[in-house]
């Protein structure tokens, strides 16, 4: 109970410093923290941003005339670098932060999936350009960094955060939504007649399924909607232990067949999402 009400007091503190399209909302105050200033994580966070654009375009050229599995573990070092000079105590305060963690777990999983195959390379670097897309368009857009106007608060603010907290629900919840439907944008497709398949691999998608599914519903916790959100939370909690069952070999999940688990899965993320963006949270009928 009190680790909800200090997490909805810092969201309330915060939301005043999230107005902007910006990764950091500017006009912010020195007042307590570390003594390394607001500032220093404002520059993390940008640089971070602008390595990733770096190595983006980077990847562009080296593919003219360098094999896909160096131009990987050129993008593989670009996370790395990206979160390099994060020190901070608490990086669970972080959007990037989190969200470029995710990713090197996600690259880790393909790499493991794929290994040994003649097209792993290509899957790997279809997987990393494209959470690339996801992490420079959609975390830059949404503010990546949460605690900075925690630690370095204005006791001044407090109508201003007030009045602007639900503005910085709506874009949580839109990031948590733009999320998920990277799964199915990214990695699958859908017909009337065929149902979900995926683009490529089938356990690349079942797999990125199973670990973003995890990684919203903790997202969509974090919120101080949570509790309009419980019943996604749930499906999304549900959906991820089927798919860990299913990834060890298990027929407790979906039977054991393949078909059933992607379109199980992409209906399930298609609906999640839809209900996020309409608001329809609340019901547990989606």
């Amino acid at each position: 109970m009190n680790k909800q009400i200090n997490r909805s007091i810092l969201y309330l503190i915060i939301a005043a410093a999230l107005a902007s399209n910006v990764c950091l909302a500017t006009g912010g105050s020195n007042n307590g923290g570390s003594g390394r200033g607001s500032g220093y994580m404002a520059k993390w966070c940008n640089d971070a941003i602008g390595i990733l654009e770096h190595y983006k375009q980077k990847a562009q050229t080296l593919l003219i005339s360098n094999p896909k599995d160096d131009v990987v573990s050129m993008l593989e070092s670009g996370l790395d670098k990206a979160l390099e000079g994060y020190t901070d105590q608490n990086p669970e305060f972080s959007l990037t932060f989190r969200v470029l963690t995710r990713g090197k777990d996600i690259a880790a999983a393909v790499e493991e999936i794929t290994r040994g195959q003649s097209s792993s390379g290509e899957t790997r670097l279809m997987v990393l350009d494209s959470f690339y897309d996801f992490a420079i368009k959609v975390v830059s857009s949404v503010d990546s960094v949460y605690y900075i106007p925690w630690r370095y608060r204005d006791p001044d603010n407090y109508e201003r955060i007030m009045n602007e907290q639900d503005l910085f629900e709506q874009r949580f919840a839109e990031y948590a939504r733009k999320q998920i439907k990277w799964v199915n944008g990214a990695f699958a497709s859908f017909d009337p007649e065929l149902g979900a398949t995926p683009t490529g691999d089938k356990r690349v998608y079942l797999k990125i399924a199973e670990l973003v599914t995890l990684h919203a519903a903790e997202d969509l916790s974090d919120s101080l909607w949570a509790i309009k959100y419980g019943c996604l939370i749930q499906k999304l909690k549900l959906l991820n232990a089927d798919l860990a069952l299913h990834s060890s070999g298990s027929t407790l999940a979906f039977g054991g067949n393949d078909k059933i688990a992607i379109n199980v899965t992409f209906n399930t993320l298609r609906d999640v999402t839809s209900s996020i963006k309409h608001e329809r949270g609340s019901g547990c009928s989606i």
